[in-house]
């Protein structure tokens, strides 16, 4: 129970894609967990003989779930271009002035850009803060690198002078204002706009992000403009192949795939009556989006899907019962379920 996070023989942990109850535990030679995580509505059990953190391996299990197609983001979140995004906030804090979206003065993009103006700490330990923060913890998921272009103003550096991002607090990349082969730097002597580009899992995330800083303890004015975080591009590696036949149907269709149960590939027909908008997906039974095989549109005919029953990422599926979904552009769906015996 609260405070501890445990009780009844569960316990609450933080995972990559949010919170989990569940339970951790092991003997010699062998370790285990088992965790379900309500916000996703996945439940995931590992038992390894190897001498290794059950958490550990969950964490990288649940990573590989992320990449499933549905669990991407829809878009890059751009947190300030010519506006703030819609349910961020974005403040300066501990020797930064508020932010102030103008523009005038150097723009990287559109038609304005953010000001800001810093004072040097009074501890050299301390530093000013800009905090661009959700309305409400935002999973990682699917994004992979926060971005922004920065210029320096009158910005200048000293021997201990530092400049970070920093995800949560606590999470920081490199120092940016040290010139390095391992990342992105910032170079306060060039007065121009200079973009950086710190990737997600640098930060090592074990949880939501519930704010973004840019941190730092040099003085002056400079300015930043298209803050992102950015998400990953849809992967296409499925092997999919369609085949049209010039006729019209009298009615739209969507047959039973053939051969199910299937192993190494099936074919699945569906009729058009008369062109449409189609999407032709497939989920699995929790609901969670596995591939698109067919989205645009098409012209009046009947077509036939050749599918090798892998994921967007061109992973064999598992075993097991997955529906495939036709949503024409006109309201129509229809729904058929497929087995896969590997």
């Amino acid at each position: 129970g609260e405070p501890y996070g445990y009780g009844l023989g569960v316990m609450r942990s933080q995972t990559p894609l949010g919170l989990s109850i569940g339970h951790i535990g092991g003997i010699p030679g062998f370790v285990s967990s088992m965790d379900y995580v309500p916000d996703r509505q996945i439940a995931i059990a590992v038992l390894t003989n190897r001498e290794k953190d059950s958490a550990r391996m969950r964490d990288f299990a649940l990573r590989r779930i992320m990449e499933l197609g549905e669990l991407f983001p829809a878009e890059t979140i751009q947190i300030i271009g010519d506006d703030l995004a819609h349910g961020w906030s974005a403040e300066g804090l501990d020797g930064a002035e508020p932010i102030q979206l103008g523009s005038t003065g150097p723009i990287y993009e559109g038609d304005i850009a953010a000001a800001i103006r810093v004072t040097k700490p009074a501890s050299r330990s301390a530093r000013w803060k800009i905090a661009f923060a959700p309305e409400s913890p935002l999973l990682p998921l699917g994004y992979t690198a926060v971005r922004l272009a920065i210029h320096p103003g009158d910005l200048e550096a000293t021997d201990t002078s530092v400049l970070f991002i920093a995800i949560n607090r606590t999470k920081f990349s490199n120092n940016l204002l040290r010139s390095t082969t391992e990342g992105p730097a910032v170079d306060l002597s060039l007065k121009e706009w200079q973009v950086i580009e710190v990737p997600i899992h640098s930060f090592s995330l074990l949880g939501p992000i519930e704010r973004i800083d840019l941190q730092g303890n040099v003085e002056g004015f400079f300015h930043i403009d298209d803050v992102q975080l950015v998400a990953a591009p849809h992967p296409t590696a499925t092997a999919v192949t369609e085949d049209q036949t010039s006729s019209q149907p009298q009615v739209a269709a969507l047959e039973q795939n053939y051969p199910n149960p299937f192993n190494s590939s099936t074919i699945i027909r569906f009729a058009l009556s008369r062109g449409a908008s189609v999407t032709l997906a497939v989920f699995n039974l929790a609901g969670q989006h596995i591939t698109t095989l067919v989205d645009g549109q098409r012209a009046a005919g009947s077509y036939a899907i050749h599918w090798d029953g892998t994921d967007q990422t061109g992973q064999g599926l598992a075993s097991g019962i997955y529906l495939y979904h036709l949503h024409m552009g006109d309201g129509r769906r229809v729904t058929r379920k497929l087995l896969l015996l590997r």
